[in-house]
């Protein structure tokens, strides 16, 4: 279940920027709010006004957010895949994944039922599959998001089959170039249509964020962090780059974003409410969503079950948490034998909501 409340944090902001004139206190520097919350004209982002329910969800806005707020892309290299995703491994049970040494997705060969190797340990980027949750207790950032999108061999259940992936498109993280545009997306799409975001650093030390499209290595100079997806927005237009084919452009499902104009950005995720199958938003109603909170500039990331936030408050630990965005069926035969289970038929069987492990994440954090 989604936390529907606020979370207001003012502790970075600077002692003569708490109040105003006159004693009133400014907005704080980073708020938490959700969507339910927000005055936004739905019939006019939803399109053709035929959906009564509006999407749930959270919003993250960052005041200042060059000087006063940090972005960070993971770096999942070193961090252990868990030993109780292993569904679809033959060479892998449960105890003999506790007693390995190293659980680094690069230190051990992965195969399926068959004996095909799965993930290539010398891949210069196979990370963990872990959810926002799990990617807190790695980095501890208090604002987390997903990312990109990823390689998802049989796809349906797959990160729940296996522990570890490939981030596709751009991935860079603190400086490091861990993944290009390259190779092929899961609907056979070349993954150099991808867009990114980037973070840059300039010599005052603030922080610009820009999104670079179909970006080549010499765009990406001076990226400290950069993460893979299709443009929103550009100079406050909706852009074509939302309607390539991997973002599902017209589905109405849940959806992740980074938005921003000169002073201030935003990461949105939204969802399905409870009792709205088949809600969320297009891809043009997000971006005509992020349009309407005073952005210039929008990208979409990894959708559907993916589409995750967590945050924890570093000093008072409050949580806010998304709601659980992906269904898994309870029996544990469906995610051992691909094709057990055909689509028609899932609804036929018990299913829990879950969180969906994803290979990489986008984080912030004030400055104290």
């Amino acid at each position: 279940m989604a936390l529907f409340f606020c979370a207001l944090w003012s502790c970075s902001a600077e002692p003569e920027a708490q109040e105003a004139a006159g004693g009133a206190k400014t907005a704080p520097l980073m708020e938490i709010r959700t969507l339910e919350t927000l005055q936004l004209p739905w019939a006019r982002i939803l399109e053709g006004g035929s959906r009564s329910l509006p999407p749930i969800g959270h919003l993250v806005e960052f005041q200042q957010y060059r000087r006063k707020v940090r972005f960070q892309v993971s770096d999942g290299r070193n961090a252990l895949f868990r030993c109780d995703r292993i569904y679809g491994l033959s060479n892998l049970d449960l105890h003999s994944c506790i007693e390995l040494p190293d659980r680094r997705c690069s230190k051990v060969e992965l195969r399926d039922e068959a004996g095909r190797l799965l993930i290539y340990p010398n891949h210069p980027n196979v990370v963990p599959l872990l959810t926002a949750r799990e990617w807190y207790e790695y980095l501890q950032l208090p604002v987390i998001i997903n990312g990109g999108w990823f390689l998802a061999r049989e796809y349906r259940y797959f990160s729940y089959r296996y522990p570890c992936s490939y981030p596709k498109g751009v991935h860079i993280s603190h400086g490091e170039i861990l993944s290009e545009a390259e190779g092929v997306d899961r609907v056979g799409t070349r993954a150099s249509q991808f867009d990114a975001l980037v973070v840059k650093r300039d010599c005052s030390g603030s922080e610009r964020l820009e999104i670079v499209d179909r970006p080549r290595q010499g765009d990406l100079q001076g990226a400290l962090h950069a993460l893979a997806g299709f443009r929103l927005l550009e100079r406050g237009q909706h852009s074509q780059r939302m309607f390539e084919e991997s973002n599902n452009p017209w589905t109405s499902k849940a959806r992740t974003a980074v938005a921003f104009n000169s002073d201030t950005a935003w990461f949105v995720v939204v969802q399905p409410g409870p009792h709205s199958p088949g809600g969320g938003l297009k891809a043009q109603e997000l971006a005509t969503l992020l349009h309407e909170l005073g952005a210039e500039e929008a990208i979409n990331f990894d959708n559907g079950g993916s589409s995750q936030l967590y945050s924890r408050h570093p000093i008072t630990r409050e949580v806010v948490e998304s709601r659980r965005g992906d269904l898994l069926p309870r029996d544990t035969r469906y995610l051992r034998t691909p094709g057990l289970l055909a689509p028609e038929d899932e609804n036929a069987i018990e299913q829990e909501e879950v969180f969906r492990p994803v290979p990489n994440i986008i984080g912030a954090y004030p400055l104290p």
